[in-house]
């Protein structure tokens, strides 16, 4: 049920080209204590033919909205991609309030269905 946050959170990091196997994440995450990673697969909907194919799907989304997310910070003015890779959010409004209303709103709405604010 939280796909699209997990993606975007994975989206936030530096990934390697190639995804991890599906056994290297299941030794990963069941380093966690009572994670049982590989029997919540087993139970989820099988909707790919195995684990890695699953991993690389899941890799290749949040490639897509790494690559979605850069074509919409190209096209922000300056001081709202400084905003955002500083990650503050004063400055980022601050930048917002020096634009006429519908420019910001248009803005923010673009930022937000790219998930790069939430």
């Amino acid at each position: 049920g939280a796909l699209a946050i997990n993606i975007n959170n994975l989206a936030k990091s530096t990934l390697p080209v190639t995804p991890p196997t599906f056994e290297q994440v299941v030794a990963l995450v069941e380093q966690i204590e009572g994670v049982r990673f590989r029997e919540l697969f087993a139970r989820l909907p099988q909707r790919l033919p195995d684990g890695d194919a699953a991993i690389a799907a899941v890799w290749q989304m949040a490639k897509e909205r790494q690559a979605k997310k850069g074509t919409v910070l190209a096209q922000m003015p300056t001081n709202i991609r400084a905003a955002i890779d500083a990650q503050d959010d004063a400055a980022l409004n601050a930048a917002l309030n020096e634009l006429p209303p519908q420019e910001a709103q248009a803005i923010v709405q673009k930022l937000g269905e790219a998930g790069i604010i939430g």
